[in-house]
């Protein structure tokens, strides 16, 4: 009896490697810009709704690949709690992607304790 593995099949990791890079080079893309506002930030989440990304790819991205977008380890533990903390609050997925990209891109140095509002 023969055992299909649907990873070896349709190359799944690979797939997974490359969406991870994408959105890897396309963060770092807006990071750099210096003319980023918040009507490029609309674009942006739009194309990465369009792309099939959700607001967990990029938490993911946060959580196991951080070192692109030069983040404190306290830094970046605030950002994730504060996330994970209000994902279930959002029942639109633009939304909790627009406001992720907006804490990580546009509002870094903003302090996140007080999250408790939403």
């Amino acid at each position: 009896m023969y055992k299909y593995n649907l990873n070896e099949t349709f190359k799944l990791n690979d797939i997974k490697t490359q969406r991870i890079e994408w959105l890897k080079k396309e963060l770092h893309k807006i990071f750099i810009d210096k003319k980023k506002n918040n009507e490029t930030l609309l674009l942006f989440t739009e194309k990465l709704y369009e792309k099939g990304y959700c607001g967990l790819d990029i938490i993911q991205l946060l959580e196991n690949h951080a070192q692109f977008l030069n983040l404190s380890n306290e830094k970046r533990y605030e950002l994730l709690f504060a996330f994970n903390k209000v994902k279930k609050e959002f029942r639109n997925e633009k939304i909790l992607i627009i406001f992720i990209l907006n804490f990580l891109l546009m509002s870094l140095d903003f302090s996140l304790e007080n999250i408790t509002f939403m």
